[in-house]
């Protein structure tokens, strides 16, 4: 067995034991984050230490940043509920409806997913680039201005009829740039998408089940899997499509874009 099998059959076990442990034993949504992430990535860290610092400045910016607007639209606009949200440890922390908790849970997940790209596709020097963070920092900066003054300063919401399908979509768009700057760095990062996606589609029918999120919204089609109703966008834009996305991010704005 080679060492990229070997990694990889770890983070399956990983990943298989936080499942089993969730279905039979009641534990909090914080503390299901932190296994389902936390477990796979602090091992491929382990492994090789200097991706933690490649991940973590994607993690902050567009783990906090970007998803902190893309969340509160998403909440606002019923795309999903929280049905365990009393057992929330920072409830509506953020414009009185994002948890903390949940915003935990977006910084893990940018984060494995660059770990998990830098290990395994990357695999080059470990250079801390930030190519062009004045300008993610300035796209995400705006995008929560705009909400900040709807919300405090007009007493309104920023809702989206179909809020999941119009969300995933202008979230698609650094892929899309991606692929047509630089085909080849478009194939590569398409390379992660395999085990995450079975990761991310395991994450998904585990939290259906013991109820850490449930989908109550307008959906372009939903789709029945192994008992549980999944929006078609969650499969496009989440389980398969989200590591596209951010690594396509990770790229465009911090990497060194080759």
């Amino acid at each position: 067995m080679d060492v990229r099998t070997l990694d990889h059959a770890v983070l399956a076990v990983l990943v298989a034991l936080t499942t089993v442990l969730l279905i039979t034993t009641p534990i909090s949504p914080l503390v299901g984050s932190l296994l389902y992430f936390g477990l796979p990535s602090a091992y491929l860290v382990f492994r090789r230490p200097c991706i933690f610092k490649v991940a973590l400045v994607p993690a902050l910016v567009f783990g906090t940043l970007y998803s902190l607007g893309f969340e509160y639209i998403s909440e606002v606009s019923n795309a999903w509920i929280f049905p365990l949200a009393d057992a929330f440890v920072l409830p509506s922390l953020f414009f009185g409806v994002v948890s903390g908790d949940v915003m935990l849970w977006y910084f893990l997940w940018v984060f494995t997913i660059i770990v998990y790209y830098e290990y395994f596709i990357d695999r080059g020097v470990c250079d801390f680039t930030v190519r062009h963070i004045r300008s993610a920092l300035a796209l995400g900066i705006l995008g929560l201005g705009i909400i900040a003054i709807a919300h405090y300063g007009f007493n309104t919401q920023i809702t989206l009829f179909y809020s999941y399908a119009i969300l995933g979509v202008l979230a698609l768009l650094p892929a899309l740039i991606l692929h047509l700057r630089s085909p080849h760095l478009f194939r590569k990062l398409i390379q992660s998408v395999p085990f995450l996606a079975l990761f991310f589609l395991v994450m998904e029918l585990t939290a259906l089940h013991v109820g850490y999120w449930a989908f109550t919204g307008n959906y372009l089609a939903v789709i029945t899997i192994a008992g549980h109703v999944i929006p078609l966008e969650e499969l496009l834009f989440w389980i398969f499509g989200s590591p596209i996305i951010i690594v396509a991010y990770h790229e465009l704005f911090l990497d060194d874009g080759v």
